[in-house]
């Protein structure tokens, strides 16, 4: 069976101890904290899901206000997104502000905002100007396992 590190682009996010792994092929770039979905909410489990939409919010400074969880502000901790990569269905990896090293979001994982700039980056996809679904132009595949372990 294949593993995620053998697609180009790859992210792989632990529920167990809330880490974010980031590679290209066998290589590991970068490894980033992460907050991942809390009870009733989880992140569901992947198996190498393809990214399929990147919406860098450019009209909101990079927030996007999401639909299912409305806020009057930025904050995330109530459903607004920075830069959000999605992976399964509404479930993405995104920007906050608050990212706590236990599960606290509504299904996405979080990433600090300067780390999900710094991913953002890497996949080449700092200078969009707008949305994409270009499956090939994001090129990302998500595997997301574990159960979280509670220190």
């Amino acid at each position: 069976e294949p593993s995620a590190s053998e697609f180009e682009r790859w992210v792989l996010i632990d529920r167990t101890c809330q880490i974010m792994s980031v590679g290209s092929g066998p290589a590991t770039t970068f490894v980033f904290p992460t907050s991942t979905g809390s009870a009733g909410f989880e992140t569901r489990l992947q198996d190498r899901s393809e990214v399929f939409r990147f919406n860098p919010a450019l009209d909101n400074g990079g927030w996007h206000n999401s639909n299912e969880f409305p806020v009057g502000v930025d904050n995330p901790l109530n459903g607004n997104l920075y830069k959000p990569l999605y992976f399964d269905l509404g479930q993405a990896i995104h920007g906050a502000n608050n990212v706590p090293p236990t599960p606290e979001s509504k299904g996405c994982a979080r990433l600090r905002v300067e780390d999900q700039e710094t991913l953002v980056a890497w996949l080449g996809l700092d200078t969009a100007t707008g949305e994409s679904w270009r499956k090939d132009e994001l090129n990302l595949r998500v595997t997301v396992q574990g159960e979280f372990v509670p220190r």
